[in-house]
């Protein structure tokens, strides 16, 4: 299955996925606060963060075939859909988030 995420060019922590279904779902990233720690052999690793689903939508009856977040205004996106139609969709409270 070929997935694809497109995050908010405002703020890197919501962001959306896709995967040629018909669901846009909308995610969050919260990261840790220490990104790296060191283990037992003293070695520098990675600290993963976690990402909570924050909604899920379903827009077509056929797959989504393309998604953009607008640059200038902070929700405003527009999709595609093999239905031959184009959606303009606003997510709010972003800045909550």
């Amino acid at each position: 299955m070929l997935t694809f995420e497109k995050q908010l060019a405002a703020s890197r922590k919501p962001e959306v996925s896709w995967s040629f279904w018909q669901q846009l779902p909308l995610f969050c990233s919260d990261y840790p606060a220490q990104r790296v720690k060191r283990d037992s052999e003293d070695l520098e690793e990675g600290v993963m963060g976690s990402v909570n689903l924050l909604q899920n939508v379903t827009l077509s009856t056929q797959p989504i075939s393309a998604f953009d977040w607008n640059a200038d205004k902070m929700g405003l996106c527009v999709c595609t859909s093999f239905d031959q139609t184009l959606r303009v969709l606003i997510v709010t409270k972003l800045n909550r988030v």
